[in-house]
This record gives C-alpha cells, sequence and structure tokens, in this order.
C-alpha cells in the first residue's frame, strides 16, 4: 500500500485513539514511535506525516483523553443535583478512570515539562470548577460541616487519588474497585458531613 492510500486510511484521531491506549497500558517511557506505528499497522514514516514527535502526540493524547474524561464528569453534572452525591460520582468516576492507566504513565508525565505543565492545568481547573465548587454548594446548603475547610478538602482528594495512582499496580489485582472506592472516598466524605446527613452516604448507595 502506497503511502497516500494508508494517510487516506488512516486518520489523525485514529492514531491518538490507539496511541492513549498504549500509553495508558504501558506508560509514555515504554512506548516508542515503532510501537505505535505497529499498533496501527502503518510504516513510522507515514507516522511522522502527521507527528514530529513522540511528545507531540503524547500532548495530543493527554487533550484527547482530559475531554473524554471532562465529558463523563460533566454527564454526573448535568443529572446529579445534590452536591455531595454529585462528589459520589465524580469520585466513581476518578477511580474508575485511573484504574485504566499504568502507574508509570503518571510518573513519567511528571519527568516532561510540557506533559507537566498539561496535567498541573487541568488539574486547577478540575478543583476548580467541579470539587472545590460541589464542596462550597455542600457547605452551603448545610450537607457539609460549616467548620469543613474546603481547601484541605480539596487537597485531601488529590492526596487520596494520588495514593491510588501511586499504588495502582499494588491494590487493583487484590481489591475490586467498589472496595477501594468505598474506603478511600466515600468513608473519608462520611467524616465531614453534618450530623443530620451522616448517613446519606449510606442510603444512596444501598
Amino acid at each position: 500500500m502506497t503511502v497516500v492510500l494508508q494517510i487516506a486510511f488512516m486518520t489523525r484521531e485514529t492514531i491518538i485513539e490507539n496511541a492513549v491506549r498504549l500509553f495508558k497500558l504501558y506508560g509514555i517511557k515504554s512506548v516508542t514511535m515503532d510501537d505505535i506505528a505497529s499498533k496501527l499497522g502503518i510504516s513510522k514514516k507515514t507516522l511522522y506525516l502527521h507527528f514530529d514527535t513522540k511528545e507531540d502526540i503524547l500532548l495530543v493524547c493527554m487533550d484527547f483523553a482530559i475531554r473524554q474524561f471532562e465529558e463523563k464528569i460533566m454527564v454526573v453534572r448535568n443529572t446529579v443535583k445534590n452536591p455531595v452525591f454529585a462528589l459520589v460520582e465524580i469520585y466513581r468516576v476518578v477511580i474508575m478512570e485511573l484504574s485504566d492507566f499504568k502507574g508509570s504513565y503518571f510518573y513519567d508525565i511528571k519527568k516532561n515539562n510540557c506533559a507537566r505543565d498539561k496535567d498541573d492545568e487541568y488539574r486547577k481547573h478540575f478543583q476548580t470548577v467541579h470539587i472545590r465548587m460541589l464542596l462550597e454548594q455542600a457547605q452551603k446548603e448545610n450537607y457539609l460541616r460549616k467548620d469543613a475547610d474546603i481547601k484541605i478538602l480539596c487537597k485531601i482528594f488529590f492526596f487520596l487519588t494520588d495514593e491510588f495512582i501511586a499504588g495502582n499496580a499494588y491494590l487493583c489485582p487484590k481489591y475490586d474497585l467498589e472496595s477501594i472506592y468505598r474506603h478511600i472516598i466515600l468513608f473519608g466524605l462520611k467524616g465531614f458531613l453534618t450530623p443530620e446527613n451522616t448517613s446519606l452516604l449510606d442510603r444512596y448507595t444501598e
């Protein structure tokens, strides 16, 4: 098959979708341009017609993965009106999403300046637009204790998710995701609810 015909059958989005799968499964450092080309069944020369470097692919893949993740979060935001329940469902989405990534993926991101900046930028957006906003709404509507520090709760959320990432290879083969989710998220969040709402999460997750 000529290069022209290969390009005709290989869209940029197809390349991105397959590269995302490889990065998730093996991490970033372990995946080469040869691996991506082989996965797609094209020559590396054809791949270079779409992307100049692996970093170019990585940054576009990150945008793609963020966009998909944000769509899932917005489904929760648009359908779950109770802020506590929305937080619960967002936590669930986060844990399920993170479980698909090899732990080294995030470690590799920290070693790439452009990728790290993109990751940091989205984390700030996610914290401000989703987690912090829902926590503030929950506190305003008296679901959350008035003495709960929103800034600390946001930091705890990212601490827990980062710890989940670090322990992903150890935890996931030994425990089902629902058990992990309940222990590091639900039981922690429950302690910050107002006394009259302490059974709220129990009823919601029954």
